[in-house]
């Protein structure tokens, strides 16, 4: 008897350690079990939870994503752009997006391109995107292959000694400009729809700058706000 009631205060204690538990979240995803302890208008304050007793850290909370409480409260550190910023194509950008200097992870993009039209990130500028991607895909192996089968056939008609080379000339030539164009076609297409969706955002959501944007983590995705 005695066994089983130390045993479940031993299991009512260490449910009660967990829920006391802080958890901060950084920009990276990466979770760190604390007990938040101070935070001003620059940093966190905190301890291990593994070392109550041990030195306090500082982490900086433009670096936080999200900090979850122990009482279940989460709060969240938001992304803010300014007025003066506008909506930029990034190809080293997570969602080929930034917002001035700041790149846009895939929800951020989802949701803020939602302001033109629902699903304006996938339906629209994903594919544009991917459709500039295989554009250039195309038109690089066509830009190689169209002049090397053009020297061929130039050389298999005026050499008759290489006139074994004019036919394979003539295939390579046929096929590198059918690449060409069609990549050419696909890439500026993709480019014109890319440019079409931010220029649409810089110029009816933003609002010729009259606007500032905010972008912030929720539990179940990301939110946003706009200012006027």
């Amino acid at each position: 008897m005695k066994v089983l009631f130390l045993m479940a205060f031993f299991t009512a204690g260490c449910l009660l350690s967990m829920q006391a538990q802080d958890t901060i979240v950084n920009k990276n995803g990466n979770r760190y079990i604390v007990k938040v302890e101070k935070i001003d208008v620059v940093n966190v304050e905190y301890k291990k939870w593994s070392f109550l007793d041990g030195p306090s850290y500082v982490i900086p909370k433009k670096d936080i994503e999200v900090i979850n409480y122990a009482n279940g409260y989460t709060e969240t550190f938001k992304k803010e752009f300014g007025k003066n910023e506008v909506l930029r194509f990034d190809n080293d950008a997570p969602s080929n997006l930034r917002m001035g200097k700041t790149y846009l992870s895939e929800e951020e993009a989802v949701e803020i391109l939602s302001l033109l039209q629902p699903d304006c990130y996938e339906k629209v500028f994903d594919k544009a995107c991917k459709m500039r991607r295989l554009g250039k895909s195309l038109t690089i192996p066509g830009a190689i292959a169209a002049p090397i089968g053009g020297v061929l056939m130039l050389i298999g008609y005026f050499d008759p000694s290489s006139r074994e080379v004019f036919i394979p000339g003539t295939v390579f030539f046929v096929i590198g400009t059918g690449l060409l164009v069609s990549g050419a076609v696909l890439w500026d297409t993709g480019n014109k729809r890319i440019n079409n969706v931010v220029n649409a955002f810089n110029t009816k959501v933003k609002l010729n700058n009259q606007t500032s944007l905010s972008v912030y983590a929720l539990p179940n995705g990301v939110g946003m706000r706009l200012k006027f």
